[in-house]
Formats: structure tokens, sequence, C-alpha cells
């Protein structure tokens, strides 16, 4: 069965990393595009207001003289309203341009030590872990309308911290560590508590720069058996499982954040959220942990500046060791990350005193001003000339790993008692059902978005998903609860009523998958309405016969929406690094890519 198929072009992404990006270009890369796929419409995934970062720290406005390889602020310059061009140029092919509009997309993935100089564009709130930075132009504005964090005890945040309690598994577990495989730890001997174990311990202030604490502590070791939490909260397993716990005693620690090193004895896995923990004469000293360290790009000996980050990453090495003195930590990187548990081996945890504020850079839909502030959005995409507005969901802001703790706003309490007919107990409550609350009100703006689109003859296409239809509380992919998602469950149904036609974002990893959203498909083939799937280039490696031939058996599905049209490595240098159909590097655009050519290979199953 034939598909119709569309390009996807993300728009931040390459005024960021591009070089030489100007609006010839942009004219050069979108004809290119268009000029061997048989396509009567282009996507944009348009920028929202101030540019908010991506889950990259390279992806955000950064200053000018990064060692990043960004060149944001520079084709900014250049090109100006990267939405307003890049729809110029679609409509100079004579195709239709939908935008994609990402409500939730306000950024904040990536910090800076609190009190670091950063570029004044570079906006941010300060949490756990620093200046949380790269957020848009409203969430910068209006922190009070971020999704809020449940009331917790803070009552010894600031005490003295006399102990550090790590956590190890010593039983066998095992673990999902990508779509199709897991990792399976080994069970370890009880004589691991005799092993001789020395910790150092870094202290600091700022997140940022990092001393040694002179004090030696005190370690006390037991085999115990316990219940065990993931690292979003969730009860592993089917009962206890034995550790070893691990007591850092004689402390007396007055600094926010505290490092602990394990510079000699064995590697153990550990949860670092749920399994290592600070305390205080008085009891447990409320904080969050993380293994992440901001890898500095600045040369060895030199004093880190601020926007010299690469991606945070475990930590392992001894460079790991040494940028986390000079550079921090970022915590809740990526969230709950992509697969598994949470089971990690490092020797470096930090904990910092006390518990996020908001949901990373997730605007709360319950205020007014919210949802108005969305439309005004949608209304100057409208303005410019947009033939239509995807509403997606899937975002790169809402990194939090204990995602069940967020949804304390007036607006979300008065509506559970609503719906459920109870007060809102932050001891006693289902979090689907806080996601719920969350997916009423969108489908709130979703109406007046509708309204507003159809005023100007307009179409609205909605992004749907599996778990729309099967939610669980997972973290994984295809799930609520996964890092890129704004833990939003609107009823998928009225969604499908409320649309003209509908984009599936689930992610297949070169398994088609034709049982994934029965329902929207079958609701909308009621309705008349066409369904689009994505295929990943890059991430699932979908351009090929298999796949496209497996889609094409689809009967509930109409189109092919082909993503990371123009996506190119970081520092490419040659076609082969090129990634998308279309290469755009230094300025030059080519569709001689390898991408390319599997596609003209393929296009007769489309």
């Amino acid at each position: 069965m034939k598909k119709e198929v569309a390009p996807v072009i993300d728009i931040f992404p390459q005024i960021s990393m591009e070089e030489n990006f100007t609006p010839e270009v942009i004219r050069q890369e979108v004809a290119a595009s268009t000029a061997f796929i048989k396509c009567r419409r282009v996507y944009c995934v348009v920028t929202n207001e101030g540019y908010p970062m991506f889950s990259s720290p390279w992806n955000a406005l950064l200053p000018e003289d990064n060692r990043c390889g960004n060149h944001a602020v520079q084709n900014i310059r250049s090109v100006g309203d990267g939405n307003a061009l890049f729809l110029e140029a679609i409509h100079r092919q004579g195709k239709e341009a939908y935008a994609v509009f990402k409500p939730y997309e306000m950024g904040g993935g990536r910090s800076v030590a609190h009190g670091a100089p950063i570029a004044p564009y570079a906006m941010g709130t300060e949490d756990v872990g620093g200046t949380q930075t790269g957020y848009g132009a409203f969430l910068s504005e209006h922190p009070e309308y971020a999704v809020a964090r449940f009331p917790y005890d803070a009552q010894n945040e600031n005490a003295p911290i006399t102990c550090i309690e790590l956590e190890y598994l010593l039983d066998a577990v095992s673990q999902r560590c990508g779509p199709f495989s897991r990792e399976e730890i080994a069970r370890q001997e009880d004589g691991l508590a005799n092993a001789e174990m020395e910790f150092a311990i870094y202290v600091s202030n700022d997140n940022g720069v990092y001393t040694r604490l002179q004090q030696t502590p005190l370690v006390e070791k037991s085999v115990c058996r316990k219940s065990v939490q993931g690292m979003d909260g969730f009860a592993l397993g089917d009962g206890p499982i034995r550790v070893l716990n691990v007591c850092l005693r004689g402390l007396n620690i007055s600094q926010k954040y505290v490092a602990v090193v394990l510079e000699r004895g064995p590697s153990l896995p550990i949860i670092p959220q749920t399994m290592a923990r600070l305390f205080c004469a008085q009891g447990e000293v409320p904080s969050t942990a993380t293994a992440y360290v901001r890898e500095s790009l600045c040369p060895e000996g030199e004093t880190h500046t601020w926007g010299n980050e690469g991606n945070p990453h475990v930590a392992q090495s001894a460079k790991d060791i040494k940028d986390f003195q000079r550079a921090g930590f970022e915590f809740d990187w990526h969230g709950s990350g992509f697969w598994g548990d949470g089971w990690l081996r490092t020797p470096v945890i930090c904990l910092g005193r006390g518990k996020r504020k908001a949901l990373r850079g997730t605007p709360c839909e319950g205020y007014e001003q919210v949802r108005a502030y969305w439309l005004s959005f949608i209304e100057k995409l409208l303005d410019m000339g947009y033939d239509g507005i995807d509403l997606r969901l899937q975002n790169h802001s809402g990194m939090v790993s204990d995602w069940t703790q967020y949804g304390w706003n007036e607006p979300i309490r008065q509506r559970y008692q609503e719906m459920f007919g109870k007060a809102l107990d932050p001891a006693a409550y289902d979090p689907m059902d806080i996601l719920r609350v969350r997916g009423s009100y969108y489908l709130d703006f979703v109406r007046e978005a509708r309204a507003l689109i159809h005023s100007r003859g307009k179409k609205l296409q909605l992004h749907l998903r599996e778990a729309w239809e099967h939610p669980s509380c997972s973290h994984e992919f295809n799930q609520m609860a996964f890092w890129a998602m704004p833990k939003v469950l609107p009823d998928w149904q009225e969604a499908v009523d409320l649309a003209d036609e509908i984009t599936l974002k689930d992610y297949h990893f070169n398994h088609y998958n034709p049982m994934f959203s029965q329902g929207v498909k079958q609701r909308c083939a009621q309705q008349n309405k066409p369904v689009w799937i994505h295929l990943y280039m890059e991430q699932g490696k979908e351009m090929n016969e298999a796949f496209l031939r497996a889609v094409s058996e689809d009967a509930g599905v109409s189109g092919i929406l082909l993503y990371e049209m123009t996506h190119s490595v970081l520092g490419a240098t040659t076609l082969s690094d090129t990634l998308g159909l279309v290469c755009v590097h230094g300025g030059v655009v080519s569709s001689q890519t390898p991408m390319a050519d599997a596609f003209r290979r393929f296009e007769h199953l489309l």
C-alpha cells in the first residue's frame, strides 16, 4: 500500500552546530530535500522563543568563543528568525509547510555552578546543581509557572553532615540495556564486606570547584537484606535483596555538595538516586544524588570557563575525577535514563543538599497564563504563513529521575479534587492520576488551539503514541515516564476527535510493530483522518527494505515522516559522516549521501 512521504527538518540543531549557516544555505537545503522526494508537504520542528536548549550542552545558546563547535549566536545574527526563513524556502518550492510545535520544550537541560558568569542570553533559574541555563523566554521570566515539586521534609537540609551511607548490590539482577537486550549483573559473595575500601571526600558550595576534605572518614561495612528502589522510586524485584552497607562516619561537613570517590576497593553496582544518602545528628539530610560529571573542554590545568562543557557522563576515569574538581556535576542528566533500573558501576557519586524545586524546563498547563502563552506562539506561526500546526508532547527538557514527585500546583490540586472527589495527598496518590489531571488541562489547550487554527483555515495535527492507549509508569522509550515526555496523559480518543491528522511518535528501533496504537489507527480510519508514523534514519537505522515493507503493509498508516532529514555529526568532515538524507556542512549542501542512496533504492516501496 503506497504511503505519502514528508521530510522533517529540525531547525535549532542546525542553527547550533552548522558553520556558515546563511539564508541561501537554508534555501539550498530545502530545495535539495524536496528535489528527489515526491512530497507535497515539509515539516519543520520550529524553535521556541528564547532558543531553549535541547538535551545536549551544544544545542544551546553558548558564548561565541566556546570550544564546543557551537555557532548558534553567529548563525542567529546571520539568518534571523529561522522559523520564518525555512517557511519561505519551503513555500518557494511550492510545498506546504507544517510547524511542529513542542509546548513543553522550555530548556534547562544544562546547569553551571551557582554564581558562575553566563552569557546574558543563556537564561535560567537556580535549583539543585546550580543555575539551570538554556531556558526559553517564558520560564525564565515566569519560573512560578513551572510544574512544582510535592512538599518534602526539609528540616535537616542545612544541618552539618556527620555520615554518608552507600549501599552496593551483592545479589544477581538483570536490567534492560537496550530495546532488545539485557545486562546480567552477577551475584557477589558476602566476603566483600571484609574487602578493604578507601574513600576520598570532596566538598563544594557552588558545584563548580571542589576541594578535598582533610577529614578521614571511619568506614563501617555490613551485609544486610533490604528492599531497593529504582532511580524513579519504584520498588525493584519481588522482595529484599542483599546489599553491602557502607557508612562513612566521623564527619562534620557544612558545604552544600559532597562528592565521594572510591579510591580503592571492589567496583560494585549502585543506584545513586536511592542508595546514597546523607545524615546529620538528628536524622537524614534530604539530598539529590548523581554520578554524572560535567566534562570540561578546557585544557588540563586551566581554570574551567563556563559554556565549554561536553556531554555529562557517568564518572569512570582519572580525567573525570579531575574534571569534577573544576567543573562539578550535572544532576538528573537524562532523568531516569533510557533503559534499566539505574544500576551503575562508578567510583564517584555526588550528593547535593535538598530536592529539585520544579520539573526541569516544564510549564504547568493548569495555569491559564501558560496556555495563553502557547496560543500566542501558535498565532505567530500562523501569521508567518504556516499551513498547519503539529503539536508534539515529546521534548528535551523534563530531565528528572524522581518524576512522581511533581504536580503540587494549585490548578492541579483543584482539578484532582474535581476528578477524583478527594484532596491530593502527597503521602498517598497514584502518579498516573497526576498525569491524567495534567492531560485534561493539555486537552483544554488543544481545544483552544484547534479553534484558533481552524479560524485561519489551517489544520491541526497531534502527536500521539502507544503509551496513551496502554500507559504504564515505566521510564523506557515508549512509555509515559520516559525522560523526554512531559508526564502528561490526555484522553487519546478525545485527542483523535479534536485533530485533523495524527502523528504516531513511537520508537520501533528498526522492528516495526503494526500493533502499536491500534485504537488510534482504527478511530482515525473511522473518521477518515490521516495517520503518519516516524521513520528514524539515525536513531533507529530504519531506512531499509524490511522496515519500509512492514510499514507499507500497515493499512492503518497513511504517511511516513522522514525524521532527521538533515542530521549531521558535530565536526563531520566527509559525506560519509552524515547521517541524514541531506548534508549541510560548512555552508555546502549536498544530497549525495549514503542515506540518500538508500532512499533511492527503497522508494519503490513507498
